[in-house]
């Protein structure tokens, strides 16, 4: 089996990554934009209030409600 050179691009060269992250403030939530902080990623934590992670930008809204749309967009 012969391996084709790969056409992707490695992560380093994409810089940091944009990610919403609903339920933000449960406790996988939690974990989770932590580990994506550290990480250098610029996260948005999406959720009915917000966390404690001072480097996450929060958006209030709930995941339910068609505001969540602007919330996330308001992020950009």
């Amino acid at each position: 089996m012969s391996s084709q050179p790969s056409t992707m691009r490695s992560r380093r060269s994409l810089g940091p990554r944009r990610i919403a992250v609903t339920r933000a403030t449960c406790p996988l939530g939690d974990v989770l934009v932590r580990e994506l902080a550290t990480a250098g990623d610029r996260v948005i934590g999406l959720d009915t209030r917000a966390g404690a992670q001072g480097d996450v930008e929060w958006r209030i809204a709930e995941i339910t409600s068609p505001t969540v749309r602007v919330r996330l967009s308001a992020a950009t």
